[in-house]
């Protein structure tokens, strides 16, 4: 493997992730990390080659609660935009289902 296609992977799973991070906070919160309710995990995974994408997901309900992904060289401003947009859609949806799903498993 190529040192420099190791640096490419590593650099788009930190811009996945940090993508990801800031829906997460749009929808829970700064602070959500201190919560007791929920685990919330960032996952991204990036392919120099193939797709990237990033899964956030919730530990207590092993819960999928969004994710994205798409070929890593169409990854543009507009699509970047479209995603975020996409990742907090799919928390706001989320985030009600888990309300639920807590509730039930209590």
């Amino acid at each position: 493997m190529e040192l420099a296609g190791d640096d490419v992977i590593m650099d788009v799973e930190g811009f996945l992730y940090y993508m990801a991070l800031f829906a997460v906070e749009t929808i829970f919160g700064e602070k959500y990390r201190q919560r007791e309710d929920i685990i919330i995990s960032i996952v991204p995974y990036g392919s120099y080659e193939d797709a990237s994408g990033v899964y956030v997901l919730e530990k207590k309900t092993r819960s999928l609660l969004a994710y994205i992904e798409g070929k890593t060289w169409h990854f543009s401003p507009e699509t970047l935009e479209e995603d975020i947009e996409d990742l907090i859609e799919q928390l706001k949806r989320s985030k009600s289902l888990l309300g639920l799903r807590m509730i039930v498993e209590m």
